[in-house]
């Protein structure tokens, strides 16, 4: 897929995640009794399976199974990780990637929301998470979200975009 396309893509997948999280993030969006809500979640039934590639995918990652978690990744994904981009499946796998595995299987991960559509041939999931872990004895909190755009092949369905993002939250 043509960059330029994809960017275009996500730019719109964005736009469309920021209207879904702004109204998850309202006050009515919480109980009454002031207890966190459970995840704000609206999947089509068209996007269903990329959902579950996407969890695969994730869960590979968490285990630290990079050759698993490449297998459902296209071999000209495009991943960008807060401003850098890689090029390829193989370019991330071997780079960046072993870092991110290694994070995860050490964070403590919380779903927020997410939200997925699709078509018979393309989907996008976009979801956020906190990641909560102990570093130098202090217990940090990040707010990570994640855009992914997937494309059915004659292999399945396959990650051919990520993009995340994350930032650093108080704790409370």
């Amino acid at each position: 897929m043509n960059l330029r396309v994809c960017i275009a893509t996500l730019a719109l997948v964005a736009s469309v995640g920021l209207s879904a999280t702004v109204s998850a993030q309202t006050p009515a969006a919480r109980p009454a009794t002031g207890a966190p809500a459970g995840p704000s979640i609206s999947i089509a039934p068209a996007a269903a399976d990329a959902v579950r590639v996407v969890d695969s995918f994730s869960s590979a990652m968490t285990a630290n199974n990079l050759a698993g978690a490449g297998t459902f990744l296209d071999a000209g994904v495009v991943i960008v990780a807060n401003g850098v981009a890689h090029g390829s499946r193989d370019e991330y796998l071997n780079g960046n990637g072993k870092a991110r595995a290694g994070f995860l299987g050490k964070v403590q991960a919380q779903l927020l929301r997410r939200q997925a559509r699709g078509g018979p041939n393309f989907a996008w999931v976009v979801s956020s998470n906190t990641y909560k872990f102990t570093e130098a004895g202090k217990v940090n909190t990040m707010l990570n979200t994640e855009t992914m755009l997937l494309s059915r092949s004659p292999q399945g369905w396959k990650i051919i975009h990520i993009h995340w993002s994350s930032r650093g939250i108080p704790n409370r």
